[in-house]
């Protein structure tokens, strides 16, 4: 189990490593880094978002203990770190990029691969049906939260009036909702549109850790390893206890649900947070070092947890 962690994240620091080198040998021209974040935020997870909400099927998501588990998971830790991050004096925005950092997992890239060889075909499924979660519900959510904070300013009826707006319009938002309701029509993509879809969510990851790779190249950050510990303690740890609380005790779900859950609970935390950081122009230095930090400890600790639960080797 151990070489199969490796294969997975290997692949994530490579594409790491190869951003860094990227601007260190002056491979690509300079504002790259401002380009291919507009590309993921604008085409790559838009599409992404758009395939999980069209083509799911909702019939398979009834597993009750697992959902609780996976979502109530994400949304305490979430309202928590956001919370608290207030009373601690942190802008609401900032707050909720905490509360993403350490709630929002890697699934579609290491979730998915993962529980497909740890579990089998139903891992691979619970994995997928994850996957919505984070996209479907933090992503807005924390959209929500910025967009608010930057037309706090006016008043509550003009703020709310332009943070509609520009939710409405935000790519993130509206792709998903078009999912939506093609999935709705209960018809097939058309192949065509189906391929395009295709392509451009698979590039959304590779591309965004490549942009993780030349931002930590180009950043002279130091600071705040407090509170990168403190996220990423709680992505690695907290969540997946919580999972477990609840499949394991809370709500009686089926073993390979149960396992599942607690595994993608205790994924590293995904590149959304750094996407939404440099796109609202925020500073994106510490989810960018938290996905990295949650990256290279999740090999250790996403290894000890699958033995514990009876599928290492």
């Amino acid at each position: 189990m151990l070489l199969t962690v490796l294969a997975l994240v290997g692949p994530l620091f490579g594409l790491i490593l190869i951003g860094f080198i990227a601007h260190r040998r002056a491979w690509l021209p300079a504002g790259s880094s401002g380009a291919l974040n507009a590309y993921v935020v604008h085409l790559g997870l838009p599409a992404v978002l758009f395939r999980v909400l069209a083509e799911t099927d909702t019939r398979e998501l009834w597993q009750p203990g697992f959902l609780l588990a996976t979502g109530g998971s994400m949304a305490i830790l979430f309202a928590v770190i956001l919370v608290v991050r207030r009373r601690q004096g942190f802008p609401l925005a900032e707050a909720g990029l905490d509360g993403m950092i350490a709630s929002y997992p890697n699934t579609g890239f290491m979730g998915i691969p993962l529980c497909l060889a740890a579990f089998g075909p139903t891992g691979a499924l619970a994995a997928a049906i994850a996957a919505a979660i984070p996209v479907t519900i933090v992503f807005a959510v924390t959209i929500m939260i910025i967009e608010f904070d930057i037309h706090r300013d006016h008043a509550l009826p003009a703020a709310l009036a332009k943070t509609a707006r520009q939710i409405i319009s935000n790519p993130l938002v509206l792709w998903p909702v078009l999912g939506t309701f093609w999935h709705a029509t209960g018809l097939a993509l058309p192949t065509p549109v189906h391929t395009i879809v295709n392509l451009l969510a698979d590039s959304a990851s590779p591309c965004a850790l490549v942009n993780i790779g030349l931002f930590l190249a180009e950043s002279s950050h130091t600071g705040g390893h407090g509170r990168i510990g403190l996220l990423v303690g709680i992505k690695l740890f907290i969540q997946p206890a919580l999972a477990a609380l609840v499949t394991l005790v809370l709500v009686p779900t089926p073993p390979v649900w149960a396992s599942a859950a607690i595994v993608l609970a205790a994924l590293p935390t995904g590149v959304g947070p750094f996407m939404i950081a440099t796109h609202y122009g925020r500073d994106n230095s510490i989810p960018a070092r938290a996905i990295f930090a949650s990256t290279v400890l999740s090999l250790v600790t996403l290894t000890l947890l699958l033995v514990l639960l009876g599928r290492g080797a």
